[in-house]
């Protein structure tokens, strides 16, 4: 354990070994929240953050962003479940790359970044998995409690195809995170107004158009 320390803490591991921290800390404060009664809806306002960051440069971009977020099952995983496992990857694999292959050279180490990075996203990707069934349960159990079809709601990925999709509907207490997807393959852009029109419960997403008058929002 002495040793891990040692490594965690050396000059090429350091950053990751930040994150990873950081990340426990976002942990911790989430059971305090729960000792506290409000784990529900700190669960809930980072489940709609999904991936809002997504940018819009253009078609392609959006497209490849959209792309990484379903390998890595972002959407039906909360956002930082899928961070935690992507930062732990990290900081594992730099763990072993520094102390067996680049001998702590700071350019070996930065040669190792796009392998540890891509590796990370393949181990992501499979330790989520399994995590997908719990989490529709959860959402699906939120959208009884919520009426879904009919409501408006807004865009938050960089786009909504046919293929991909999340928007968010406005309740009483946080917002409500759902997959969506257009029912003639038009591409709806961030941001935007739309309708939920039919639900698809075997796939667990929902069906949007455009909203007829989106400053009636």
């Amino acid at each position: 354990m002495h040793e891990v320390f040692l490594e965690a803490i050396t000059f090429v591991n350091l950053p990751f070994t930040v994150l990873l921290g950081l990340i426990v800390l976002y942990w911790v404060m989430v059971v305090i929240g729960a000792l506290d009664s409000t784990f529900g809806s700190e669960f809930d306002g980072h489940l709609e953050s999904g991936t809002e960051s997504s940018s819009d440069h253009d078609a392609n971009h959006d497209g490849w962003i959209s792309g990484l977020a379903h390998f890595i099952n972002l959407g039906d995983v909360p956002l930082m479940v899928v961070m935690s496992v992507i930062t732990l990857s990290l900081w594992t694999g730099s763990l072993i790359a520094n102390r067996y292959v680049t001998g702590h050279q700071t350019l070996l180490a930065l040669a190792c970044l796009i392998p540890n990075l891509l590796i990370s996203i393949v181990v992501t990707r499979y330790i989520t998995l399994p995590l997908k069934p719990l989490f529709r349960m959860l959402r699906r159990n939120e959208d009884d409690a919520v009426p879904i079809v009919g409501q408006p709601c807004r865009i938050l990925t960089s786009q909504v195809t046919g293929t991909f999709g999340q928007a968010e509907i406005t309740t009483q207490g946080a917002p409500l995170l759902i997959n969506v997807r257009t029912l003639d393959g038009s591409c709806l852009p961030k941001g935007a107004i739309a309708i939920v029109v039919r639900e698809d419960r075997e796939r667990d997403f929902y069906f949007v158009t455009a909203f007829p008058d989106p400053q009636m929002f």
